[in-house]
């Protein structure tokens, strides 16, 4: 049995995610449904774009870290940069947005609708994790944005990992 690859480990993530939130959705009474989908379908989509940026970067994570200079014990910033840590003293990443930004300069475009698409979900998990989603017209926007996710999210898998989702029904 063949290891996979660093970016092939992200991108089954990425579908485990996605077929996660997918299956939340889908139940019938679930009251937290459409915010606990927009937060998994973005968990997907991130970890999708992580793992073809990890592919263009001949499957090496450091692209993924953050970095800073620290100050030195002179008091000036040092010329070597180190890996951020988060609260947890873990690694730093790059989130959603500088993941597309480092995309870009490699020459990986995701159209305009798609970053719309994904605004939007971001717009309602924000609300969902730092507020509240309040509005009537919540269940119709998220159905509709995460039906364009989930065929976008499918489109660009197909083309860049060769995503077969026949094993599912």
């Amino acid at each position: 049995m063949s290891r996979l690859s660093r970016s092939q480990r992200f991108f089954r993530k990425s579908e485990a995610a996605l077929l996660a939130a997918i299956e939340l959705y889908n139940k019938p009474d679930f009251r937290y449904r459409e915010e606990a989908f927009a937060m998994l379908a973005l968990n997907a989509w991130e970890l999708l774009l992580k793992a073809r940026l990890i592919a263009e970067n001949g499957n090496r994570l450091a692209c993924l870290f953050v970095y800073e200079r620290r100050q030195t014990k002179a008091g000036t910033m040092s010329q070597k940069k180190f890996v951020k840590r988060n609260r947890a003293g873990n690694n730093h990443t790059l989130g959603l947005g500088p993941v597309i930004v480092a995309l870009e300069t490699k020459g990986v475009k995701l159209s305009s609708s798609i970053k719309r698409n994904l605004d939007g979900l971001v717009e309602v998990r924000d609300n969902a994790v730092h507020f509240i989603n309040s509005s009537p017209r919540l269940s119709k926007n998220v159905l509709e944005l995460g039906t364009a996710s989930v065929k976008n999210f499918i489109e660009l898998a197909k083309q860049w990992f060769h995503l077969d989702l026949s094993a599912y029904n």
